[in-house]
């Protein structure tokens, strides 16, 4: 009668623990996705601010520059979308197809307009995307 008491609780341990390791393999594969979502309750500020430069006129070399240095801010593990630059001045010079080549990033030149007066790069969270648009 002894033996089997102790059987039984044998088997409810083995049991316990097999649903513990579950439990925590679970959180474990999924803990980048339940810490974006709590994220939302608690959304930290943002450490990149946006710069506003004001010049007569931008070529492509620094447009594409500016692409770079807000690649290199955000980068693939930047959970959010934020605008680095807000460059003001003539972009009619600028190519937007030599920026949609910038090495080893991911341009979007779609909505980007040179006869605005007014552009934006921003890094985009999904897609990972560095985003020009006027």
């Amino acid at each position: 009668m002894r033996a089997s008491l102790a059987f039984d609780y044998i088997g409810k341990l083995i049991i316990v623990l097999i649903v513990i390791a579950v439990i925590t393999g679970v959180l474990l594969t999924f803990s980048e996705d339940l810490q974006r979502a709590l994220g939302l309750f608690w959304e930290e500020p943002s450490d990149i601010t946006t710069e506003v430069i004001e010049v007569a006129s931008f070529s492509t070399t620094q447009v594409g520059n500016y692409i770079k240095t807000c690649w290199s801010k955000t980068g693939i593990d930047y959970k959010t979308d934020v605008v680095c630059y807000i460059l003001k001045g003539d972009v009619s010079a600028v190519d937007p197809t030599i920026l949609d080549t910038t090495p080893g990033i991911n341009v979007d030149t779609t909505t980007f307009n040179p006869a605005e007066d007014v552009t934006l790069i921003k890094f985009v969270d999904v897609g990972n995307v560095i985003v020009v648009e006027s």
